[in-house]
């Protein structure tokens, strides 16, 4: 993908069309859900031993909440030998369910949740027009067909499967695995027939009969970099957004209690998948996670809860070894993976990969897995009463990922918490709604492309008092990666692009610094929010607030602590550190 932007031609600056949301179903239970995903063999054995299996998954690891494949699906995709019957699913939902378990249902609107109508290539033989197509029209076909478009009648087929399954089964939630777009040889998709013609839909309704110089009539989704293929990549973002919208809205007529989420990979350093308007119509969030070190699945993990703005966030933890799913990966690797999800406010999910398989092999580390889940599940501060200490934030914006592929999350991120300062995340699009009270300084890092709305309530709040910590290519793009004449955030905030140190603006100041940040540079502006500890320790502090206004603080490390460490807090005020390392068999409180 070509990166040099484009500039603005006349006539295309209007405003994006809104998208209408339902408020988020489930919050008196998803806050609270700790997920248990059978797949394949292991499906087999969760449902025919479910008599023996659901009393010891809930008791002896806190499950409550656990997703399955319709018997169809799952028979789709496993051996004879794994099959399973109706009688014996519906008979293993009650039985979980008497074991205080949610049910959740797999779906997905890309493969219509591995149905034997997609996996034997029925339906891309019978309506090849629903595929996704790329440049050259070929298909996706990861998983053994073509993966479906949302622009087509594949919605609506997806749909009805999806309404047969919530009415049939009841669950409690409907997982749609893989929404998104993906890539083929020739380059991303969607060009599907459907995509064409929902696009120029799109332009109308925008734009009118015209746009960028053509009638809307001509148009067709262009191969290269230009406004109109710009436009294209932020509207591929819109399909799912209304897609999942609209399983939100249609599944709650036939159980209003229903919740809808989406399996996304927001981590993701290019705009192929295009789920950004998802998170926004979704009523909770869920993402695979494997292969990640502490510190880049905190990263991760303070990404989610900033795209989740205040909705429940799982995280599927890689419990299991992937050359080999029926092992299970070390105790400490276990323990790190669980301790880290609940440090960042997010719950588990976990593949049943090797709880019946090599027992005996995979016993020192379900035991570690079983241990750390009782302790967190035990605390009363992890009942969803803590609030971020922020007052420093680390601004992402999707759009400079899309158009100019800068990093999703801030290398600096890291780094600061080795000093004792953790910056959490705040997502474009919440900063154009405002920026939180508790925010004292606010850090853009890698942010070439933010709206006017964005670079305007940024300068509100530096005008009024905050600190702007920015590297100078800030904002030089707006929010479809058009290079501006000035940046509109150094134009908002009345300085040069080229100013060097520290400005003083309104009650407030600006640093314009490059990354890395030197440290030296910034030290007295994040002094007051560090907590200081011992440089040698290499941890990772994640600060919380409980209701009285205390600090209940994650200390997360790869490698033993000393039992002496000491943690000095903001204004010394005391607290409880809440101390996870692999030198324990669980995790520990502190105070200080």
């Amino acid at each position: 993908m070509l990166l040099l932007a484009m500039s603005k031609p006349s006539g295309t600056g209007a405003p994006d069309i809104p998208l209408a949301s339902l408020p988020p179903n489930g919050l008196d239970w998803t806050p609270r859900a700790v997920i248990l995903q059978p797949w394949g063999r292991t499906q087999w054995d969760a449902v025919v031993h479910a008599a023996k299996r659901a009393p010891w998954l809930a008791k002896v690891f806190g499950f409550n909440t656990m997703i399955v494949l319709p018997p169809a699906a799952h028979n789709a995709i496993t051996t004879p030998a794994e099959h399973i019957t109706e009688e014996e699913f519906e008979r293993a939902l009650k039985v979980y369910r008497a074991n205080g378990f949610r049910i959740i249902i797999y779906s997905s609107i890309m493969h219509c949740g591995h149905d034997p109508v997609w996996q034997s290539g029925t339906l891309e033989k019978t309506h090849p027009e629903w595929s996704q197509r790329g440049p050259r029209g070929e298909p996706v076909r990861i998983y053994g067909a073509d993966w479906l478009c949302p622009s087509t009648g594949a919605l609506a087929f997806t749909l009805d499967y999806t309404a047969g399954l919530v009415r049939r089964y009841r669950p409690d939630l409907i997982m749609l695995d893989n929404s998104e777009f993906f890539e083929t040889p020739s380059g991303v998709t969607c060009y599907c027939e459907g995509c064409q013609a929902a696009f120029r839909r799109y332009i109308t309704r925008r734009f009118g009969e015209t746009v960028d110089g053509q009638p809307v009539a001509s148009v067709r989704i262009p191969t290269e970099r230009g406004f109109l293929y710009d436009l294209w990549l932020l509207w591929r973002n819109r399909v799912w957004g209304e897609a999942n919208e609209t399983f939100r809205r249609e599944l709650r007529r036939i159980k209003p209690d229903i919740v809808v989420m989406s399996n996304t990979q927001y981590l993701r350093d290019k705009p192929d998948l295009a789920t950004d308007l998802i998170y926004d119509h979704e009523d909770a969030l869920i993402s695979e996670s494997v292969g990640l070190t502490m510190d880049n699945m905190i990263n991760k993990l303070l990404l989610g809860r900033a795209l989740a703005k205040g909705k429940p966030l799982w995280n599927y933890l890689g419990t299991f070894q992937e050359k080999d799913n029926t092992r299970l990966v070390s105790p400490d690797a276990v323990a790190m993976n669980i301790s880290t999800a609940y440090a960042c406010g997010v719950r588990p999910w976990v593949v049943y990969y090797g709880f019946a398989e090599k027992r005996e092999e995979n016993k020192p580390s379900l035991e570690r897995m079983a241990s750390v889940m009782a302790w967190h599940n035990s605390q009363t501060f992890e009942g969803g009463a803590l609030t971020p200490y922020a007052p420093v934030l680390s601004l992402v914006s999707l759009n400079s990922r899309n158009y100019r592929l800068s990093n999703i999350t801030p290398g600096h991120l890291t780094r600061l918490r080795r000093r004792g300062v953790t910056s959490w995340i705040i997502e474009e699009k919440a900063v154009e709604k405002g920026i939180p009270e508790s925010c004292r300084v606010l850090i853009l890092e890698d942010v070439p492309c933010l709206s006017d709305r964005a670079a305007g309530v940024i300068a509100g709040f530096v005008k009024a008092g905050g600190t702007l910590i920015a590297s100078p290519d800030s904002a030089a793009y707006d929010e479809l990666g058009r290079l501006r004449p000035a940046s509109a955030l150094w134009t908002a905030l009345g300085i040069a692009g080229t100013a060097k140190g520290r400005v003083t603006v309104g009650r407030g100041e600006v640093m314009m610094t490059s990354f890395p940040e030197p440290w030296s540079e910034i030290a007295n502006l994040l002094e007051p929010y560090r907590f200081s500890m011992p440089e040698h320790a290499a941890v990772s502090i994640i600060p919380n607030t409980d209701a009285g206004g205390r600090f209940v603080v994650y200390v997360c490390s790869e490698r033993p602590l000393p039992k002496g460490l000491k943690i000095i807090a903001p204004g010394r005020k005391p607290g409880l550190a809440v101390v996870c390392s692999n030198a324990e068999a669980t995790p520990s409180v502190r105070s200080f």
